[in-house]
């Protein structure tokens, strides 16, 4: 029988609370050291989303070996979310064009530059950022399966590996960028960013992180051996240097943006490897608690 990942689904649900807590007043704000701890703590989320597809997509691909048909589920897939994409798109059509502040942003334009302002922001913004407000992950998810997964073998890992390297740019120009450019070269980050689209939410952050779970799925055996109390000591340790990390940041002054943090990358890539570990592993760590806790609650149905 094949395997199970009930944790991955718990997980799952933890991580679309925390994403709804980056969005809502006031714990989503800084302007409360409560709400700047539970932002800087729910920075994995997404992250965690990206592994987590990764992994399964890698899943399902694997048991197709026939072209034709390895290629026919990820047509499938990607329908399925455009179709999804599709749907919230018509939904946003009125708000796409007063987005956060209220305002109609295509009011002051007009003729060519009107036409212009609309075609970027309700279609060409799917390949750099969101035709709506939160629509890059559903954008980024298809650009990055299609990127990542229409190729094969050392092809994709050239392409997983060339991701990793400009991520490490996306993350540094966004925590740290208003210091790291100055002059001319920082007033042309901002117009590519206000122009052309931010790049934390983009496939540049999407493709990186489907390529660590499909990473996680080929060595799942290797990272299965990992004992699961190490695996919760990197859990805890990564969730702390999230939250130090973020004040780096913000006593630097750098930031565009904190949409995505090192150390919640981390914290993602060990919780998808706590969620995906086998229940041997489970069994080990309760043999050798002094005080057992109730095993139905923390042993869920993980592998058959």
């Amino acid at each position: 029988m094949s395997k199970k990942y009930d944790l991955v689904d718990v997980f799952r649900v933890f991580a679309a609370v925390s994403v709804v807590f980056i969005h809502s007043w006031p714990v989503g704000s800084y302007s409360s050291s409560v709400g700047n701890v539970i932002v800087a703590l729910s920075r994995y989320a997404v992250p965690f989303f990206f592994i987590v597809t990764g992994f399964f997509v890698s899943k399902s691909l694997a048991r197709r070996d026939d072209k034709a048909e390895y290629f026919r589920y990820i047509k499938k897939y990607v329908v399925r979310i455009f179709w999804l994409y599709v749907i919230w798109w018509v939904i946003y059509i009125p708000n796409t064009a007063v987005r956060w502040s209220g305002k109609n942003q295509f009011a002051s334009y007009s003729g060519f530059e009107l036409y212009w302002k609309l075609l970027r922001s309700y279609f060409l913004n799917f390949f750099t950022g969101s035709t709506f407000t939160g629509s890059w992950y559903l954008s980024a998810t298809i650009l990055g399966v299609l990127i990542l997964f229409s190729f094969r073998g050392g092809e994709r890992d050239f392409i997983g590996g060339v991701s990793m390297i400009l991520f490490v740019g996306v993350l540094l120009l966004g925590n740290y960028g208003k210091v790291l450019l100055q002059g001319d070269m920082l007033n042309d980050w901002v117009w590519i960013r206000n122009h052309i689209g931010n790049p934390s939410q983009s496939f540049l952050t999407s493709v990186p992180l489907l390529y660590i779970g499909n990473l996680i799925y080929r060595f799942e055996n290797v990272f299965n051996r990992i004992d699961i109390r190490w695996l919760i000591i990197g859990l805890i340790g990564s969730s702390l240097m999230m939250f130090k990390e973020n004040q780096l940041w913000l006593r630097l002054g750098g930031q565009f943006e904190n949409d995505e943090m090192v150390f919640g990358v981390v914290f993602a890539t060990v919780l998808m490897l706590i969620g995906g570990a086998d229940v041997k592993i489970m069994d080990r760590f309760f043999r050798h608690r002094k005080v057992p806790l109730p095993r139905k609650i923390f042993k869920t149905r993980i592998s058959a």
